[in-house]
């Protein structure tokens, strides 16, 4: 893995990937975490009736501010448990539930079969919202895997265009990485053919593993992009003097002839000097 594939992979889950991994950790663990009594009520619980028999409301001072004050609200209910013995239990409830039950209600309630103390006033509730909490936490679990699985392969696509120049491309053959492998990474030095042209006229082509080349001169560094396709077809593209496009030069492609160090490249159009064809070495940067 290199640090391309990682920033590629990193861009590509932008803030969207932690931010649902994080919010699918909090209803996994709040699902998790959901206590024993919930899970009794779920698993062993018995649903019944049982009677209002009294409400009550506390209050409490916040943080030691007595001026602040913590409303809790309270009923106490008897039902029938199991072998019909009559249990007096009492519990916190939400207050939008204590305004809506008088003394004398019944009321549903549930309460766990091997052991009548526990019990829920509103059935399902406390339930419902611990098996909600963890269908959410699943689903964006899901959802985590499925952007992470998304932006790996975007990353390997980003990573096989830098390094086989096949960007967009992605049925790339042996022979074509094959071809990008040997440049990669390697110094191109050329010289113009026939022979008989000025010897002392060479062009240097370093090929980045990245897809970016560099044609080193004596007044400014002419910079490109670099691919290939097919099984012998080397292309330029970009071209630019001092970070400034030339729009003369017309990107182009050339054959490709690799023999040991040795290579023929034969070009159509990409050299605006009139360069057609060019020999010389290829060795690494």
């Amino acid at each position: 893995m290199t640090r391309h594939r990682i920033g590629t992979f990193v861009w590509c889950g932008g803030i969207r990937l932690p931010l649902v991994i994080l919010v699918a950790t909090i209803f996994l663990v709040s699902w998790a975490t959901t206590s024993d009594e919930i899970r009794l009520l779920e698993s062993d619980g018995v649903d019944t009736f049982a009677t209002v028999v009294s409400k009550r409301v506390d209050s409490s001072s916040v943080g030691g501010d007595s001026t602040i004050r913590k409303r809790s609200h309270y009923i106490t209910v008897e039902f029938l448990g199991p072998l019909d013995t009559t249990l007096t239990q009492t519990r916190r409830i939400e207050e939008s539930t204590y305004g809506k039950v008088n003394e004398g209600d019944e009321i549903a309630v549930r309460y766990v079969r091997q052991d009548p103390t526990i019990i829920e006033i509103e059935p399902g509730r406390r339930i419902g919202s611990a098996s909600w909490a963890g269908w959410a936490g699943l689903g964006l679990s899901v959802l985590s895997f499925g952007m992470i699985w998304h932006c790996w392969r975007k990353s390997g696509q980003g990573y096989r265009a830098a390094h086989i120049g096949a960007a967009g491309d992605t049925s790339s053959s042996a022979p074509k990485n094959v071809l990008a492998r040997r440049l990669a990474d390697k110094r191109l030095t050329l010289r113009k053919t026939p022979s008989n042209e000025d010897a002392s006229e060479v062009m240097i082509l370093e090929l980045a593993a990245t897809g970016h080349g560099v044609m080193p001169n004596d007044t400014m560094k002419l910079t490109f992009d670099w691919s290939v396709s097919g099984e012998d077809l080397f292309c330029i593209r970009n071209m630019r003097m001092g970070g400034i496009a030339l729009d003369d030069a017309a990107p182009g492609c050339a054959r490709v002839q690799i023999s040991g160090d040795r290579i023929t490249l034969d070009w159509s159009k990409i050299m605006p000097n009139g360069w057609r064809s060019a020999r010389g070495t290829i060795s690494p940067l």
